[in-house]
C-alpha cells in the first residue's frame, strides 16, 4: 500500500479503537491469534448445529483468549438459546457496555436486554430455565434459534484488524512548491507532478504499526518566480526523496488512517542541462487514508498526504562560497494499497 541513510524517530501514540456492530468483526491479537480462532470457528461450526453447550464453551473459551468484547455477542445468542436468561441478560448488558454499537442497532438490543431481565424475573434469576420453545436436549432447543426476541445468528466470519507484519504503497499526483534564497532573491520553483512513498513495518500493538518509509515527489516542467517575474519551463525538473522512521494507526472499523514519519531527506533540480544537489536535510511526511478490503490480506483506497523538506545547497567557491536554504512543501492525492 504506501537515498538517504540518516535516521530520526517520529511516534504517534494512539489507543486501539474496535469495532464490533452485531456479531464478532474482530481478527484476535497476540499470540493466541492461531488458538482464538480455532475456537471461533469451532463455536460456529456448533451453534449452526444446534450445539449450543458446545458453541457456548467454544466461544467463551475465544473470549479468554481475544478479550475482544464483540465475542460477548455470541456467547449471549449461545446462553439465550440455552434459556439462561440470567446469564444471557448479565451478557448482552457488558456487550453493550463494552462493544461498539452502532445507534440503529442499539435500541434492538436494549429492548433484548429488558425482554431477557423479564425473564430472569420470571424465572426467579436462575439460569439455565427455558426461554422460546425450551430446550430438547443437550444444547438444542425446540423453537427458534432466536430464543424469542429475533436475535440473529452469530458471526460467520472474523473482520479485520490490523496487526504484526504490514506494507502500504501509496502514489499519485502532487503539488510541488519549493524555494530557495539566493543572492539574487528567493527563486520559487512550483508544478504539477507526481508523489507517494512505501512503508513497511510491524504492528506491535493493534491497529498502530511502527515503520520505515521512504516518500519522495518528481516534477518535470513547471514554473520558474524571481523577483516577481514567472516564467513556465517545461525543462526544468525537480526530485526530492527522504527515508524516515514513524507510524500509522488504524480507526477501526473504518480503516481510516492516519501516518507520520520523520528522517533525512534530499532534493535535486535540472534546469537547461545543469543539476543542483541539496546537502542532506530532513523530511516530515503526513498521509491520512480510507482503504476498503478487497481481499483477505488486502485492502485499496485513497489517500491525501503532504511532505516538507528543509535542505541546503552551496554555491560558489572560496570567499564567494554561500549555503542557500531549499525547502519544498509537495502535497498530494494519491491511491494506496496495503498488505496486512
Amino acid at each position: 500500500m504506501r537515498r538517504a541513510s540518516a535516521i530520526a524517530v517520529a511516534v504517534l501514540l494512539a489507543v486501539g479503537v474496535l469495532g464490533a456492530g452485531t456479531a464478532l468483526g474482530q481478527q484476535p491479537a497476540g499470540s493466541s491469534d492461531a488458538e482464538a480462532q480455532i475456537h471461533f470457528q469451532s463455536g460456529r461450526l456448533h451453534f449452526e448445529r444446534g450445539d449450543y453447550e458446545q458453541a457456548l464453551d467454544e466461544f467463551q473459551s475465544a473470549h479468554r483468549l481475544s478479550g475482544r468484547p464483540a465475542l460477548l455477542y455470541n456467547i449471549y445468542l449461545c446462553q439465550q438459546s440455552l434459556g439462561q436468561n440470567a446469564a444471557a441478560a448479565e451478557t448482552l448488558e457488558r456487550y453493550l457496555a463494552q462493544g461498539t454499537v452502532s445507534a440503529e442497532e442499539r435500541p434492538n438490543l436494549e429492548a433484548r436486554l429488558e425482554n431477557l431481565r423479564r425473564r430472569a424475573q420470571e424465572q426467579g434469576g436462575t439460569p439455565g430455565g427455558t426461554a422460546g420453545g425450551g430446550t430438547t436436549g443437550a444444547g438444542t432447543t425446540g423453537g427458534s434459534t432466536t430464543g424469542g426476541d429475533g436475535a440473529a445468528a452469530p458471526a460467520t466470519e472474523l473482520g479485520h484488524e490490523h496487526t504484526g507484519l504490514f506494507a502500504r504503497l501509496v502514489f499519485g499526483v502532487s503539488y510541488v512548491n519549493a524555494g530557495m534564497d539566493t543572492s539574487a532573491g528567493r527563486l520559487q520553483l512550483s508544478g504539477v507532478g507526481t508523489g507517494g512513498g512505501l512503508a513497511a513495518g510491524w504492528a506491535f500493538w493493534e491497529n498502530l504499526a511502527l515503520q520505515l518509509e521512504i516518500w519522495g515527489a518528481g516534477m518535470v516542467g513547471g514554473t520558474i518566480e524571481l523577483r516577481g517575474i514567472a516564467v513556465d519551463d517545461p525543462s526544468t525538473k525537480y526530485n526530492s526523496l527522504a527515508l524516515g522512521l514513524g507510524a500509522t494507526y488504524w480507526f477501526m472499523p473504518l480503516n481510516f488512517y492516519v501516518s507520520a514519519s520523520i528522517g533525512p531527506a534530499l532534493a535535486s533540480a535540472n534546469r537547461a542541462g545543469m543539476t543542483t544537489e541539496s546537502n542532506p536535510g530532513f523530511g516530515v511526511a503526513l498521509t491520512v487514508g480510507k482503504e476498503w478490503w478487497i481481499a483477505a490480506e488486502w485492502g485499496l483506497g485513497v489517500a491525501a498526504n503532504l511532505y516538507w523538506l528543509n535542505t541546503s545547497v552551496k554555491s560558489g567557491a572560496g570567499d564567494m562560497a554561500r549555503t542557500d536554504a531549499l525547502s519544498a512543501v509537495i502535497v498530494g492525492l494519491a491511491g494506496s494499497l496495503t498488505f496486512n
